[in-house]
């Protein structure tokens, strides 16, 4: 069951995450903490927890309006499932880029 206080924010821009999100949820009402990814996996993402069901609706609500970010209420298992995706496309893509240099350098010594 989701707590519905708490906010999942993607699309965040990669400049001035901390303060930026900040000055913006708190239009929404208190917050109680701002968690903002920060490995490769979870860049541009964030978790917000306001004090008040409310608040979160209300910034949901707005900030999804303005279509700068994608806000939704906090899932454990649905978000872990996309966060294992997410990981596992970045590594095959990854996986693919050490082979096609691996097929390039194999090339140049023939």
């Amino acid at each position: 069951m989701s707590d519905e206080r708490i906010l999942l924010v993607t699309g965040i821009p990669s400049k001035g995450k901390g303060d930026f999100l900040y000055k913006l949820f708190q239009e929404y009402g208190a917050i109680r903490q701002i968690r903002i990814g920060s490995s490769s996996i979870t860049k541009g993402c964030a978790i917000v927890v306001y004090e008040q069901c409310d608040s979160a609706a209300t910034a949901m609500a707005q900030l999804n309006s303005t279509k700068m970010l994608k806000v939704s209420v906090y899932d454990e298992n649905r978000d872990k499932r996309a966060l294992d995706k997410r990981k596992r496309r970045r590594e095959a893509h990854a996986e693919f880029n050490k082979h096609v240099a691996q097929s390039g350098e194999a090339a140049e010594e023939q």
